[in-house]
């Protein structure tokens, strides 16, 4: 009997490598695919299947059909000793790649597009003797390149191939489409993905994350003319590509601009463009001051990102212990009320503007009195917005925020408190809810379902003076606790592994052990 499992050991362990030798088909495109072709892509989908692809173009292209992707590969020109592995969700608006420097070769066909670590090991491919072939390509796909091949960010490829989906912002919660998403490629050191609406919210990210590699394009000469940043050390160490380039801030995030070149800018602020371009997303082709600041790109990332954060004191204040307060009972009535709320604070205004943490905004009198929110250092802190409230909640691990419903009025007081950066929330009342389009100009809470609905339709002389004029589109409406999971949620990286590698393990596995109790119980014997 132990001669016998052995003999089936050694030929599953036999059998195994003549199974990965065929020939199968590209999931994508019905090409053939060899053996070598196979060990150059590793596909899993979310599900934890196996796909096979011919190229890198058909690999990111099933990123359509399965929303979700883990691809394990390696470059083209330097071989498996370069791995890049890509972790793609969202339809590819959601992305995790190592190195962040890979690049797609778009080489006219499957059996030309090419995956490369980055633009040197490009350039050493294309070139002779190579002309685009390798020894690490398969007979099948080994074909020579045009020198002059497109070459595209591996990020944006999956974007493009994907199809994407809305994001909100990882910065301010304004959602940005897939144009937008396309207009700044925002990585973090680990080769996460961030989206962002403006340049301003991207450089904000380095208050959080330290270190950004940003790439981007001119709002006024567009795609043909590249940005690219390296922010460190919370803004203090930055580098940019051309080191002419500007940022525009124009007041609010979808008026903010980044530029070539202070004659891009002259040109994209006067008249007819007044700011806009037809390289922006319609939600941030908002027109802009012809005198809107300017800064230098490492002027704008440490002034963002606000150079490297303060050591932390041993002690920490505990976080506020003022309880909620609001109404014992739900309001009925369906029309705004009569009361009149608290006045404004008429104080005369500092002679330094407040610019709101989450989104850059101006803090207006009115903002601060819609809005009161302490960190666990009872410290203050500014927003504009409920918007902006809700997303500050990633930022600060204790949180406290008091506001008011936009129909009812301060009367009717709603307060989230939140520790761990979001982990745990509590809204009180429960019934509050979220109305919300994605952008700041156009959010509002409520008390109650029923202040919901007529905010839907309209305002009160309670909500905020931003806030006060019609919806540019139909709001959504959802509860307080499920709009903390638009802004709030962490993304994690599912890892899926190959089932049918772990079946064959396992039944192996089991054989030997099989045949080991066989051999102990016929020595016994």
């Amino acid at each position: 009997m132990v001669f016998v499992l052995s003999i089936l050991v050694s030929s599953l362990f036999l059998i195994i490598p003549v199974i990965a030798q065929e020939t199968k088909p590209c999931d994508q495109c019905g090409m053939a695919v060899d053996a070598t072709g196979q060990n150059r892509f590793k596909i899993v989908d979310g599900n934890g299947t196996s796909h096979v692809a011919c190229c890198p173009i058909c690999a990111f292209k099933m990123i359509k059909t399965y929303g979700q992707l883990n691809i394990t590969s390696f470059c083209d020109y330097n071989g498996p000793s370069y791995p890049i592995t890509i972790v793609a969700k969202n339809y590819g608006s959601s992305l995790t790649l190592v190195p962040q420097t890979a690049q797609v070769i778009l080489g006219g066909g499957c059996a030309k597009n090419r995956l490369v670590y980055n633009s040197a090991a490009g350039d050493a491919l294309l070139a002779a003797p190579n002309y685009g072939t390798s020894k690490w390509l398969s007979p099948m796909t080994n074909a020579t390149v045009a020198a002059n091949a497109t070459r595209m960010g591996v990020a944006q490829s999956v974007l493009l191939q994907g199809g994407g989906i809305t994001l909100p912002c990882d910065q301010c919660g304004m959602n940005v489409d897939t144009m937008g998403q396309a207009r700044f490629k925002v990585f973090d050191a680990n080769g996460i993905l961030h989206p962002a609406c403006c340049p301003v919210c991207a450089l904000k990210m380095l208050k959080t994350y330290g270190q950004l590699n940003i790439t981007s394009f001119c709002d006024y000469y567009g795609t043909s003319v590249p940005i690219t940043i390296t922010s460190k050390n919370y803004g203090v160490d930055t580098t940019v590509t051309p080191s002419t380039a500007l940022v525009i801030v124009g007041g609010s995030c979808s008026k903010n601009r980044i530029v070539s070149s202070s004659a891009a800018a002259d040109l994209l602020l006067a008249s007819p463009n007044n700011g806009t371009s037809r390289w922006l997303s319609p939600l941030s082709n908002a027109t802009v001051a012809s005198n809107a600041t300017r800064l230098s790109v490492p002027q704008a990332a440490l002034q963002y990102g606000e150079g490297p954060p303060p050591t932390p004191t041993p002690s920490p204040s505990p976080s506020p212990t003022v309880s909620p307060s609001g109404a014992t009972t739900h309001p009925t009535a369906t029309v705004a009320p009569t009361q009149q709320p608290t006045a404004p604070p008429t104080s005369t205004p500092a002679a330094t503007e407040i610019f709101c943490e989450t989104c850059g905004m101006v803090v207006t009198a009115d903002d601060e009195f819609h809005f009161n929110i302490t960190d666990g250092q009872n410290q203050s802190r500014k927003v504009e917005c409920i918007m902006c409230a809700l997303n500050l909640i990633k930022f600060a691990e204790t949180l406290h925020i008091e506001t008011f419903c936009d129909w009812y009025g301060p009367n009717y007081k709603i307060t989230i408190d939140s520790t761990g950066y979001g982990a745990q929330v509590t809204v009180n009342p429960d019934t509050a809810m979220y109305l919300y389009n994605g952008d700041c100009e156009n959010n509002r809470i409520a008390y109650n379902q029923t202040a919901a609905e007529n905010l839907k339709t309209g305002y009160s002389l309670y909500t905020s003076l931003l806030q006060q004029h019609d919806w540019s589109t139909t709001p959504d409406v959802i509860p307080i606790t499920q709009a903390l999971e638009l802004y709030v949620k962490k993304s994690t990286l599912d890892t899926a592994f190959p089932t049918t590698e772990i079946v064959i393990v396992s039944v192996a596995a089991a054989i030997v052990m099989v045949g080991f109790g066989a051999y102990w119980k016929s020595k016994k014997r």
